[in-house]
This record gives structure tokens, C-alpha cells and sequence, in this order.
């Protein structure tokens, strides 16, 4: 299985396929809470939810795999971004975090998680 991220131009040199995703792929809306306290230390909660879904993906690959992606990534960063699942299902969406790392797991091997919102 594989998952494809395209980038804003559909042409097949913007397109990247990235093999078995961990099974670990999350879809949640996400809200920010604030805590307040009045002038009488009575306590007030505000919650702003985002606007969209967020997609949390985590995948391993190879170091050539991984170069590609850190390329497609930085070139890409603040587009919007064609995903497709391995069911099928495309979706547009947005990188949301910072410039996301990757973390070697084994000798080649790197592991990376990536936000993404609609």
C-alpha cells in the first residue's frame, strides 16, 4: 500500500508515493483551550477549534526515499498539497507544523510524522 502527495502544479514531476505507511494515521479536530482567571480569580476557559480535520501521518523509509521528501517538503512548504490515501480518497490540505525532522530508527532507516489540515 502507498500513500501520494502532489503539490499545486498536476504534473507527474510534483507527484511523490510514499511506500507502507504505519498503520498509526490519525484524523482529529484539533482545539486550542486557554485558561483565564478574572480580576476575582474566577476561572474562564476558552476553546478555538480549527477550521479543518487534521491528518497525522507517520512514515518510515530509506534515506534515497527520505531526500526525496525533504526536497518535495521544502519546495512545497506553505502550498496546498493534493493527498491521497491508500483508500483512494484525495484530499487538499496544508503542511501544519514547522519544517518537520526526521528520526533515524536504524542504520538508513528514518521515521518522520507529518500534520496535515484541510
Amino acid at each position: 500500500m502507498s500513500i501520494v502527495l502532489m503539490a499545486p502544479a498536476e504534473l507527474p514531476q510534483t507527484a511523490i508515493v510514499l511506500d507502507n505507511p504505519i498503520f498509526t494515521d490519525e484524523i482529529y479536530l484539533q482545539a486550542d483551550v486557554k485558561r483565564r482567571y478574572a480580576e476575582d480569580g474566577t476561572p474562564y476557559s476558552y476553546v478555538r477549534s480549527s477550521e479543518g480535520k487534521v491528518h497525522t501521518l507517520t512514515l518510515r523509509m530509506r534515506i534515497e526515499k527520505r531526500f526525496e521528501l525533504e526536497e518535495f517538503i521544502r519546495a512545497y512548504y506553505q502550498e496546498r498539497w493534493r493527498y491521497t490515501d491508500f483508500n483512494g480518497d484525495t484530499i487538499n490540505c496544508y503542511l501544519q507544523t514547522e519544517l518537520p525532522e526526521f528520526r533515524a530508527i536504524r542504520d538508513q532507516i528514518y521515521e518522520i510524522r507529518l500534520d496535515l489540515e484541510e
